[in-house]
């Protein structure tokens, strides 16, 4: 209902329909008491319909099931790329283009990466520094200050010189170089281009360049399940509340659970088992919680009890004292007495017991189960239960 009545809203916040609005509110037409009445109406229900409800409901879980979780945010997987430039300055002066961040994230750590560097016009410089500002390659040679191009484009093919000189070697003088470096773990890589301009009387006397950065990107890893690659690291799935990750699937948590026992002790003594924590946390308030309990062997009590160890509910029925199971195991059929009894009445004494309680806010769940051991002679003369708790999702 809400969400029908917002889209309509917005599409009259976001459209001319708000202009008339104003004008129908602010017109003479209405006395200002219902003026203030009717602006302070729909600022609420402007503000109601940009408020987000994030509540994960149970009925959301075909949603969740169904949504596979292996392939989110993954890693760049373009490694290197393509640069380029050009510029014209007053000759003779250094210019020094913006650095250019090289995307080798998706390489192995030891992987080559190539770079080839064209000085289309006249000469450049290309070096690669890290994020420090530390070099790692350049182009051409060292004899040449790693300047590579021609610098021989003048009148009658007259030369410039720079720091490479008075003219660039060959064959680096053809403005072609092609060079090499290892990536190293935590290093990020920059390109950085240099030219001189030469005299106004080059033909060309501006420039132009042109770089291409290639490698490999190294074969993503193989995430556990239940974990997704993002960035190329493997992290867990993140769920919504109440739900957990299975197979790289959000289902929704267990609520309630199974619990069983065993034990055997001197006949006629009662015997308490520990506690057991129910986990209902997922279940709304006022859900119905369902109790399934088996007494296998000799007669048992089922309780839930909360946190106050205050009585919620129980197997059986009042009259047995809540006591489900067969005590009537003995030789020739004979039974045992309890707090049921000489015997437990039909249909508890087939040791099946399903009841129910309802969640309330603020308290906690335990599962109870008592027994008392039969006469030595009585087949069996030890104990065993099971019990399972469900929410109805």
């Amino acid at each position: 209902m809400q969400s029908g009545i917002c889209s309509h809203v917005k599409k009259i916040v976001s459209g001319f329909g708000f202009l008339y609005i104003h004008v129908f509110i602010t017109s003479n037409l209405l006395p200002m008491k219902t003026t203030k009445i009717l602006w302070a109406f729909f600022a609420l229900v402007v503000f109601s319909c940009n408020k987000t409800d994030n509540t994960i409901s149970p009925d959301e879980n075909k949603a969740y099931k169904s949504k596979n979780l292996t392939a989110e945010l993954p890693m760049s997987t373009v490694c290197g790329g393509s640069f380029s430039g050009s510029s014209s300055g007053s000759p003779g002066s250094l210019y020094t283009y913006s650095l250019q961040a090289i995307d080798v994230s998706c390489a192995a750590n030891g992987a080559t990466i190539t770079v080839n560097a064209s000085a289309l016009d006249v000469p450049n410089r290309f070096e690669i520094f890290d994020q420090n500002n530390q070099f790692i390659a350049a182009s051409g040679s060292g004899a040449d200050s790693y300047w590579i191009g021609n610098s021989c484009l003048g009148p009658g093919g007259s030369c410039y010189g720079g720091p490479w000189g008075s003219s660039i070697d060959f064959p680096f003088s053809n403005g072609q170089s092609t060079f090499t470096f290892t990536k190293v773990a935590g290093k990020t890589y920059y390109l950085k281009v240099q030219t001189i301009y030469p005299p106004a009387t080059f033909s060309p006397n501006t420039d132009a360049w042109s770089v291409n950065v290639s490698c490999s990107c190294a074969p993503p890893p193989s995430c556990p399940s239940c974990q997704t690659l993002v960035n190329g690291v493997c992290v867990p799935v993140t769920c919504p509340t109440c739900y957990t990750c299975v197979n790289n699937v959000c289902v929704p948590i267990a609520c309630g659970g199974s619990f069983s026992g065993s034990s055997s002790g001197a006949p006629g003594a009662m015997f308490t088992y520990s506690l057991k924590p129910i986990n209902i946390s997922c279940a709304a308030v006022g859900k119905v919680i369902t109790v399934s309990a088996s007494a296998l062997d000799v007669p048992n009590k089922f309780e839930i009890i909360d946190q106050n160890n205050q009585f919620v509910a129980a197997s059986g029925s009042g009259s047995d004292s809540y006591w489900i199971g067969n005590p009537c195991l003995g030789p020739g059929g004979s039974c045992y007495g309890g707090p049921w009894g000489s015997s437990i009445d039909y249909p508890f004494s087939n040791g099946q017991s399903t009841f129910t309680f309802t969640k309330v806010a603020g308290k906690s769940y335990f599962l109870k189960v008592q027994t008392i051991y039969p006469p030595a002679n009585f087949s069996p003369n030890t104990d065993a239960w099971s019990a399972n708790v469900s929410c109805g999702y």
